[in-house]
């Protein structure tokens, strides 16, 4: 990566992280680990469809 990309891409990270904390410190540690475990499972079945739809309709 440029030094000019790593410049443009830390202030958008700083943001990231500290925006995380704040949704996270409003959860419980059995949210936080639930959410993991959501997100695990989303991470892994990326391709699948996961449309809330039902019967295709």
């Amino acid at each position: 990566m440029t030094e000019l990309a790593q410049a443009h891409l830390e202030p958008i990270l700083a943001v990231q992280s500290e925006v995380a904390d704040q949704l996270l410190n409003n959860l419980s540690i059995a949210q936080r680990s639930r959410l993991y475990d959501l997100l695990q499972l989303l991470i892994q079945n990326k391709d699948a469809d996961l449309s809330c739809e039902k019967d295709g309709s």
